[in-house]
């Protein structure tokens, strides 16, 4: 998250670049998973995979709407916590459980992405610009660098690795959230 207030910045970037990493990350390595006996799918039904997409634009709605309602962390930690879930059950052998863990990862995602989004923007008091531009940055380098990270760990440490380097990112991701919430300002600042 970025807080931004009355021109002194303080930045909690780290949960931003950890989503955005453990998201790139599982979804470029899945297709390798899959593409390999047992599974050997195709390239055509691997494209397909894209679909579970779909799940995140109901979970963008449903995960604010629960913003709206019980403030942007509760929400949030659910949201990686779903993330989190789906992922882990990304680990069951069967074809089918894995997809299902895949669309779980995306909607949980998803909340995650948009709560973020809009909890930069009502934070921030100044230079709107400047915190939605970073908050983008850190989406890119956070992917970019886990999902570097993650070739490393899929080559090395296969499925299982590549797993327990997105619940790691995700884990982290938990004490900058919280720190966020308790530094809100409050109403009468």
């Amino acid at each position: 998250m970025i807080y931004i207030e009355k021109g002194r910045r303080e930045y909690i970037k780290a949960s931003v670049s950890l989503f955005f990493g453990g998201f790139a990350t599982l979804h470029n390595y899945i297709g390798f998973l899959l593409s390999e006996p047992p599974y050997s799918f195709r390239q055509s039904v691997l494209g397909f995979l894209f679909i579970v997409y779909i799940f995140g634009s109901f979970s963008s709605v449903y995960m604010g709407r629960k913003a709206d309602v019980y403030g942007h962390a509760r929400p949030l930690l659910l949201s990686v916590a779903a993330t989190a879930l789906g992922a882990f059950v990304t680990l069951a052998p069967s074809a089918v459980v894995k997809i299902a863990g895949l669309a779980l990862f995306t909607f949980g995602f998803f909340g995650c992405h948009s709560i973020a989004s809009v909890w930069i923007g009502e934070r921030t008091r100044i230079h709107k610009a400047q915190a939605s531009s970073l908050y983008l940055l850190l989406c890119y380098l956070g992917s970019s660098l886990a999902g570097t990270a993650g070739s490393y760990v899929c080559a090395h440490f296969h499925w299982g690795g590549v797993i327990a380097l997105v619940l790691a990112l995700l884990a982290f991701s938990y004490p900058f959230i919280q720190f966020t919430e308790k530094r809100r300002p409050s109403h009468g600042r």
